[in-house]
Protein backbone atom coordinates (compact mmCIF):
# COMPACT_ATOMS: atom_id res chain seq x y z
CA UNK A 1 0.00 0.00 0.00
CA UNK A 2 1.59 3.39 -0.77
CA UNK A 3 2.15 5.72 1.92
CA UNK A 4 0.41 8.74 2.92
CA UNK A 5 1.30 11.55 0.77
CA UNK A 6 -0.20 14.11 2.85
CA UNK A 7 1.21 13.42 6.14
CA UNK A 8 5.02 12.89 4.15
CA UNK A 9 5.07 16.97 3.59
CA UNK A 10 1.40 18.66 4.34
CA UNK A 11 2.88 22.25 3.06
CA UNK A 12 4.07 20.98 -0.01
CA UNK A 13 0.58 18.63 -0.43
CA UNK A 14 -1.56 21.12 0.26
CA UNK A 15 0.51 24.08 -2.05
CA UNK A 16 0.56 21.62 -4.80
CA UNK A 17 -2.76 20.34 -5.15
CA UNK A 18 -4.00 24.25 -4.81
CA UNK A 19 -1.46 25.06 -7.73
CA UNK A 20 -2.69 22.28 -9.73
CA UNK A 21 -6.80 22.99 -9.06
CA UNK A 22 -5.84 26.25 -9.97
CA UNK A 23 -3.23 26.00 -13.07
CA UNK A 24 -6.78 23.26 -14.62
CA UNK A 25 -9.17 25.99 -13.86
CA UNK A 26 -6.65 28.55 -15.80
CA UNK A 27 -6.51 26.35 -18.51
CA UNK A 28 -9.92 25.32 -18.81
CA UNK A 29 -10.76 29.15 -19.14
CA UNK A 30 -7.87 30.04 -21.56
CA UNK A 31 -9.28 27.49 -23.73
CA UNK A 32 -12.86 28.00 -23.42
CA UNK A 33 -12.61 31.89 -24.17
CA UNK A 34 -9.70 30.57 -26.92
CA UNK A 35 -12.35 31.27 -29.79
CA UNK A 36 -14.14 33.80 -28.89
CA UNK A 37 -10.53 36.00 -28.86
CA UNK A 38 -9.25 34.37 -31.78
CA UNK A 39 -12.26 34.15 -34.26
CA UNK A 40 -14.77 36.42 -32.62
CA UNK A 41 -17.07 33.40 -32.58
CA UNK A 42 -20.03 34.67 -30.40
CA UNK A 43 -21.03 32.10 -27.21
CA UNK A 44 -21.50 32.46 -23.42
CA UNK A 45 -18.23 33.22 -22.80
CA UNK A 46 -17.73 35.62 -19.02
CA UNK A 47 -18.84 38.81 -19.62
CA UNK A 48 -15.46 40.12 -18.16
CA UNK A 49 -13.86 38.83 -21.22
CA UNK A 50 -15.47 41.56 -23.65
CA UNK A 51 -15.34 44.04 -21.36
CA UNK A 52 -11.56 43.52 -20.53
CA UNK A 53 -10.52 43.20 -24.03
CA UNK A 54 -12.24 46.38 -24.30
CA UNK A 55 -10.47 47.92 -21.47
CA UNK A 56 -7.14 46.99 -22.83
CA UNK A 57 -7.86 48.17 -25.95
CA UNK A 58 -8.81 52.06 -25.15
CA UNK A 59 -5.89 51.81 -22.24
CA UNK A 60 -2.91 50.55 -24.57
CA UNK A 61 -4.33 51.55 -28.04
CA UNK A 62 -4.11 47.99 -29.00
CA UNK A 63 -5.69 46.33 -32.12
CA UNK A 64 -8.43 43.48 -31.55
CA UNK A 65 -5.69 41.07 -32.15
CA UNK A 66 -3.12 42.15 -29.70
CA UNK A 67 -5.27 42.50 -27.07
CA UNK A 68 -7.25 39.25 -27.39
CA UNK A 69 -3.54 37.64 -27.56
CA UNK A 70 -2.81 39.67 -24.45
CA UNK A 71 -5.78 38.80 -22.36
CA UNK A 72 -5.44 34.72 -23.71
CA UNK A 73 -1.29 35.04 -22.31
CA UNK A 74 -2.22 36.51 -19.38
CA UNK A 75 -4.53 33.51 -18.39
CA UNK A 76 -2.41 30.83 -20.33
CA UNK A 77 1.12 31.64 -19.28
CA UNK A 78 -0.01 31.55 -15.19
CA UNK A 79 -1.75 28.46 -15.85
CA UNK A 80 1.99 26.76 -17.53
CA UNK A 81 3.91 28.26 -14.03
CA UNK A 82 0.89 26.57 -11.70
CA UNK A 83 1.31 23.47 -13.50
CA UNK A 84 5.06 23.27 -12.95
CA UNK A 85 4.66 24.67 -9.78
CA UNK A 86 2.34 21.40 -8.75
CA UNK A 87 4.65 18.88 -11.02
CA UNK A 88 8.03 20.13 -8.82
CA UNK A 89 6.24 20.00 -5.55
CA UNK A 90 4.68 16.21 -6.27
CA UNK A 91 8.54 15.14 -7.50
CA UNK A 92 9.44 16.33 -4.27
CA UNK A 93 6.98 14.61 -1.91
CA UNK A 94 7.68 11.14 -4.07
CA UNK A 95 11.18 11.77 -3.82
CA UNK A 96 10.84 11.76 0.02
CA UNK A 97 8.23 9.21 -0.11
CA UNK A 98 10.89 6.66 -1.76
CA UNK A 99 14.13 7.88 -0.06
CA UNK A 100 15.73 9.52 -3.43
CA UNK A 101 18.39 12.18 -2.78
CA UNK A 102 17.45 15.27 -3.97
CA UNK A 103 20.77 15.55 -5.62
CA UNK A 104 21.45 12.58 -8.25
CA UNK A 105 25.20 11.41 -8.58
CA UNK A 106 26.68 12.10 -12.22
CA UNK A 107 26.30 8.83 -13.45
CA UNK A 108 22.11 9.14 -13.02
CA UNK A 109 22.69 12.34 -13.99
CA UNK A 110 23.29 11.73 -17.15
CA UNK A 111 20.13 9.88 -18.13
CA UNK A 112 17.91 12.22 -16.16
CA UNK A 113 19.26 14.39 -19.13
CA UNK A 114 18.31 11.82 -21.43
CA UNK A 115 14.78 11.26 -19.88
CA UNK A 116 14.20 14.96 -19.38
CA UNK A 117 15.06 15.33 -23.64
CA UNK A 118 12.76 12.81 -24.66
CA UNK A 119 9.92 14.47 -22.38
CA UNK A 120 10.49 17.59 -23.97
CA UNK A 121 10.78 16.28 -27.38
CA UNK A 122 7.31 15.08 -26.70
CA UNK A 123 6.05 18.60 -25.72
CA UNK A 124 7.18 19.94 -28.24
CA UNK A 125 5.48 17.78 -30.74
CA UNK A 126 2.19 18.27 -28.81
CA UNK A 127 2.46 22.29 -28.97
CA UNK A 128 3.38 21.90 -32.55
CA UNK A 129 0.09 19.92 -33.30
CA UNK A 130 -1.86 22.47 -31.34
CA UNK A 131 -0.02 25.30 -33.45
CA UNK A 132 -0.89 23.30 -36.65
CA UNK A 133 -4.62 22.43 -35.77
CA UNK A 134 -4.64 26.26 -34.74
CA UNK A 135 -3.55 27.30 -38.49
CA UNK A 136 -5.63 24.94 -39.96
CA UNK A 137 -8.98 26.17 -38.01
CA UNK A 138 -7.76 30.09 -39.04
CA UNK A 139 -7.59 28.91 -42.31
CA UNK A 140 -10.85 27.23 -42.53
CA UNK A 141 -12.28 29.96 -40.99
CA UNK A 142 -11.05 32.31 -43.56
CA UNK A 143 -11.97 29.71 -46.71
CA UNK A 144 -15.83 29.96 -45.40
CA UNK A 145 -16.22 33.76 -44.46
CA UNK A 146 -14.58 34.39 -47.77
CA UNK A 147 -16.14 32.11 -50.44
CA UNK A 148 -18.73 33.88 -52.14
CA UNK A 149 -21.89 31.58 -51.97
Amino acid sequence: MEPDRFRQNQKHYIIGILCLVTSLGLFALSLYILPFLAFGWHYGVPDFIPIWSNDVREAYDLSQVAASWLIFLVLFLPAVVLAIIADVLSNRIDSQIHGIPLKEPVKKAAKSVVHTKDSMGLVFKIVAIMILVFIAAQFFQWALSSSPI
